[in-house]
């Protein structure tokens, strides 16, 4: 079935461009069914499945060349003039006279079938596998070798947290001169990153600063004041320096200490900048680095850092704090008396002072000095244990007994997983492939040799492919974190999968300069040339047969399709080399469907396959088998689940044309049921506001199941009931109701029934013109019209048996005064299918009081004669500028006559005439609109002066 055809009625729209859109309240397939599994060779399926897969196959093949997708696709256009006309079967003329069951032709069917070697999918398989290959090495799980990807050792890792953490250690022995046995002076080794942690903010250590400040202000009162005041000064100066660098509680202005604290943050952020961005060189450095050398990196220095480096930073630390307390304790205390006693001597004081100031200024200096050494190794531990965290912790363990890392470790762990869902892809597509290889349906033929390709390798090129692929997607620092996107990785896994084939292709090409004959070979070429001749033909037929469409028909006399709507299409690797095959391809065709001459053979690029299409254009859907039982199963289903768009099945267009019985069963339905809104046994439901027509079609009527009771029931709309006919259940309530309110009705009122099934054969249900195979326009009657009119007949009939004064001038005038005796039913031109009436038009019902009372039906004949009423109630067509306006009132005709609009020799058609029978009239030679020329108004807002 087409796509445009399973979009009828469905109100969708597509734009077969980009952007792809459909606009609609559905889904162009959601009317899309499967119906049976044979096709016109007479072939069936053991499983529904083998059709989805011919189906699939047909749809998403992909072929190195358009000619055969091109040949496909010109079908439809080629193949139109077969879909334009409808399908008229037969109807039992003595009944439904000239009516027309119509039905589309714009089906199409299709058959396909495949002649493989299986090398595309063996090819397609490599692929798959080298694609693999180049993840892993591209991530580094695979060595660019395709050997065990490298871990990283201890000297990788040293080497990365001296460069990228300041790690890297150097000894310390700048110690005070203490007396021996006072503290621990045996020199140890300290770390770059403590260095780092005492500079300031213009890069110069804050320990030169401390000593300088201390010099400076020692220096200061040496100068300033007398010898006996220098220790006074020097104890009032100490707090003072201690002040600048040391933060005490409460204390606003910023020191030292709080230098070094600030600057901390500041490292730790650049530290794991630079790891972070040396972590992804790493991964993207295919002969050093890779993930799996990452991962391994970052669990060394994890180790490295909590059981080695902070126990030696907290340490030193402590060492700092000791020698801080010695020099403070004891000292700079013994400097300071020692200053007190050389201010207090005799002889020499001031040479002994000024020796004592020097050693008091170099212990204050030192004190303070290893004072912030403290304070950094106490912030290099805070440090270290956040870098730690932020490299990752182990939370638990997986399905694999593996770590899962949170962190940066995390990070990569997780891309890892990503990767190795890329790779499960890889194989996940590769056992579809292998399955696809074991497949065998009725669609497909394999030819395929028993021997298999050799297992593709890895060779020194395969890193470089898979990297130019990759650094399209901005190398690792950009895609890895994006990995997670399962859209991506497709997206990913297509460009290696596509390079992986272009360089399979490469690999297996001829060398330069060597003969290309050998390349152009075809596997399913070779194979079939080896065969006999008697082996070949059977080979293709069964073939062909087996791509016949696959629509199980009821082709006969009535509806045959011809030779010339069937194409066919065969597209293999080179048509050129095919062409020695295409007269016994031909020959293989089946008699009776189509003749070897249609048979097209076409370039499809792929080596080693061939692929028959075929196509049937132009056939109804009535002639289909299996269908006959589909409104049960439809009954069945729908209450499950809606098998349409709509919950409205009516408006479905029954896929079968009605068996003779049926027609005339639900004929007999239909006519019980304009006889009933005739005699207003039943009538319409006012139309449902928008929200209630979401849960129940439209158009309902309504029948009182007990005379006087005021219970009105539904019974379903008009389509419902020339679907299915009336509902088991009311039917013969129905049909008796109306035969004994019928049975009451006196000649007059049965005219006026009669004139009102008139106006529906003639207005309501006016039959649509349709172009027929010469080109002319030919009314194609319906069940609705051609009902009224058998009804109009009958009863008219019978009202001149009930009294012979009765006749067709009276009909005429009951015709003429309709909107008298009858009522409009509003929003009922909607029970009309639209494509079998000309003009939809409301219904009419006679209005209550006329059909109690016999003696006021009379009162409508006994009114003004015809001459008398020309004109009223008329409706009027006018033919102005070779387009046709209206219908128009006679009051409205005569608003435009007065206004010049139309005139005399205007062209007129009223809408009480006949069509093909009546012929456009002038307004002046019609009597009731000849008289309002004489008295025509100008237009009062001209500059014409009204008459007086």
């Amino acid at each position: 079935m087409e796509l445009e055809t399973a979009m009828r009625d469905m109100n969708a729209q597509v734009r077969w461009a980009d952007p792809d859109s459909l606009v609609g309240k559905g889904a162009p397939f959601d009317d899309v069914y499967f119906v049976d599994t044979a096709n016109l060779a007479n072939n069936a399926t053991q499983d529904v499945k083998d059709v989805y897969q011919m189906v699939a196959d047909s749809l998403f093949e992909d072929f190195a060349s358009a000619d055969f997708a091109n040949s496909k696709r010109s079908i439809a256009v080629n193949q139109q003039q077969h879909k334009l006309g409808p399908f008229n079967p037969r109807v039992p003329e003595q009944r439904f006279g000239d009516m027309r069951l119509s039905y589309s032709k714009v089906y199409s069917a299709f058959g396909q079938c495949v002649l493989d070697t299986q090398q595309s999918l063996r090819e397609d398989i490599r692929a798959y596998e080298l694609s693999a290959l180049m993840v892993k090495a591209f991530f580094g799980l695979l060595g660019s070798d395709g050997k065990a990807a490298r871990r990283a050792g201890d000297a990788e890792r040293d080497v990365f947290m001296r460069e990228q953490l300041a790690m890297g250690a150097h000894p310390f022995d700048a110690f005070p001169d203490f007396k021996k046995g006072t503290v621990d002076v045996t020199p140890f080794q300290e770390y770059a990153l403590i260095d780092l942690l005492l500079l300031d903010k213009d890069e110069r250590s804050l320990l030169e600063r401390v000593e300088s400040k201390v010099q400076l202000e020692i220096d200061r009162v040496m100068g300033a004041f007398e010898l006996k005041l220098w220790r006074e000064k020097v104890v009032e100066l100490l707090p003072q320096l201690e002040r600048d660098a040391i933060r005490e509680a409460g204390a606003i202005a910023e020191t030292s200490e709080d230098r070094i604290k600030r600057h901390t943050a500041d490292l730790l952020q650049a530290l794991k900048g630079r790891a972070r961005e040396q972590l992804y060189a790493l991964l993207d450095d295919r002969k050093q680095g890779g993930l799996e050398f990452v991962l391994s990196l970052l669990e060394q220095i994890k180790a490295r850092i909590t059981q080695r480096d902070l126990v030696t930073v907290e340490r030193n630390g402590k060492r700092y704090r000791d020698i801080r307390d010695a020099l403070r304790t004891r000292q700079v205390e013994e400097s300071l008396n020692n200053l007190g006693q050389a201010a207090g001597k005799m002889f020499g004081r001031d040479a002994q002072a000024r020796e004592v100031m020097s050693h008091l200024k170099r212990d204050i200096a030192d004190y303070l000095r290893f004072h912030l050494l403290a304070v950094a190794a106490g912030q290099a531990v805070e440090l270290l244990n956040t870098l730690s965290l932020w490299l990752g912790e182990a939370k638990a363990v997986d399905e694999a007994g593996q770590a899962v890392w949170s962190g940066v470790a995390g990070e990569f762990q997780e891309g890892r997983r990503c990767v190795e869902a890329m790779l499960a892809a890889i194989v996940q597509r590769i056992e579809q492939l292998r399955a696809d290889a074991r497949q065998e349906h009725a669609t497909y033929m394999k030819l395929a040799s028993d021997a298999l390709p050799e297992p593709v390798e890895l060779n020194g090129d395969g890193g470089a492919w898979s990297e130019e692929v990759l650094q399209e997607f901005g190398g690792s620092a950009r895609l890895f974190p994006q990995l997670g996107d399962e859209a991506l990785r497709a997206n990913l896994l297509l460009k290696l999968f596509r390079r992986a084939q272009s360089q399979l292709a490469t690999a297996g090409a001829p060398p330069a300069g060597a003969p290309a004959a050998g390349a152009a070979a075809d596997p399913l070429l070779e194979r079939l040339q080896a065969m006999s001749p008697q082996e070949r033909q059977r080979i293709f037929a069964e073939w062909i047969k087996s791509a016949m469409p696959w629509v199980n028909a009821r082709f006969s006399a009535e509806f045959t399709p011809r030779e010339d709507q069937f194409k066919c299409f065969i597209g293999v690797g080179d048509a050129d080399a095919w062409g020695r095959m295409a007269g016994e391809i031909r020959a293989a065709v089946p008699s009776g469907h189509f003749h070897g001459d249609l048979l097209r053979v076409v370039s499809s690029g792929i080596a080693g396959k061939a692929v028959c299409y075929i196509e049937l254009s132009g056939y109804p859907m009535t002639v289909l088998r299996g269908l006959p039982t589909w409104r049960a199963s439809y009954q069945i289903e729908n209450p499950k689940i809606p098998t349409h768009l709509h919950f409205d099945s009516t408006r479905f267009r029954h896929p079968i044309a009605p068996s003779m019985d049926e027609l005339n069963g639900l004929a007999d339905d239909y006519e019980v049921f304009l006889q009933a809104i005739a005699l207003g046994v039943i009538r319409r439901k006012p139309d449902l506001s928008e929200r209630e027509a979401l849960f129940q079609p439209r158009g309902q009527y309504l029948f009182e199941v007990e005379p006087g009771s005021g219970e009105w029931l539904q019974i379903g709309n008009e389509f419902a009931i020339r679907s299915n006919g009336l509902p088991s259940y009311y039917r013969n309530q129905v049909r008796m109701a109306a035969q004994q309110r019928l049975a009451r009705v006196g000649p007059r009122q049965m005219l006026l029934l009669a004139a009102l099934m008139r106006h529906y054969q003639l207005r309501v249900y006016q039959p649509k013109l349709e172009v027929g195979e010469t080109g002319a326009e030919l009314p194609s009657p319906s069940l609705p019209h051609v009902t009224a009119k058998r009804l109009y007949e009958a009863w008219f009939k019978r009202a001149r048996a009930m009294d012979a004064a009765v006749g067709q001038a009276d009909l005429e005038r009951a015709l003429e005064l309709l909107p008298v005796w009858s009522e409009q039913v509003n929003d009922s031109a909607a029970d009309a299918y639209r494509w079998e009436v000309q003009q939809a038009q409301d219904k009419r019902v006679i209005r209550a009081e006329y059909l109690a009372s016999e003696s006021m039906a009379g009162t409508v004949l006994a009114a003004a004669p015809p001459a008398a009423r020309a004109g009223a109630g008329a409706s009027y067509k006018v033919f102005l500028n070779q387009v046709q306006q209206g219908p128009f009132s006679l009051e409205e005709m005569a608003l435009r006559i007065g206004r010049g609009e139309i005139g005399a020799d205007t062209k007129i058609w009223n809408m009480r005439w006949t069509p093909r029978v009546d012929q456009w009239q002038l307004a002046g030679e019609m009597s009731e609109l000849a008289a309002l020329f004489d008295n025509a108004i100008p237009d009062p807002e001209s500059d014409i002066p009204d008459p007086e």
